[in-house]
């Protein structure tokens, strides 16, 4: 890892972030069922709407993330769309 002393490192080779508490990572396909229990949820999906549609299995979630696996900026890197975990689990 990178990063001396700061509070977020940088996992050289990878496009993860470390905090003290937290990984961030690109999502994968493996993720859409933990993704689902989440976006799923009508709690959280009504304020994802209308940016993220209303899903209605884990097949969706799959296909919606890998759509942002794909998405890209100019640069190539991915736009922002995390999966975050707690680090020591």
């Amino acid at each position: 890892m990178t990063g001396g002393r700061s509070h977020v490192q940088i996992v050289a080779g990878t496009d993860q972030l470390i905090t003290k508490r937290l990984r961030l990572r690109p999502w994968t396909g493996d993720d859409a069922g933990a993704a689902f229990a989440i976006f799923g949820q009508r709690e959280v999906a009504r304020w994802l709407a209308p940016a993220v549609p209303r899903l209605a299995d884990s097949d969706e979630m799959r296909q919606l993330l890998t759509r942002w696996i794909t998405e890209h900026d100019e640069t190539g890197r991915a736009l922002g769309r995390w999966a975050i975990e707690i680090r020591d689990s």
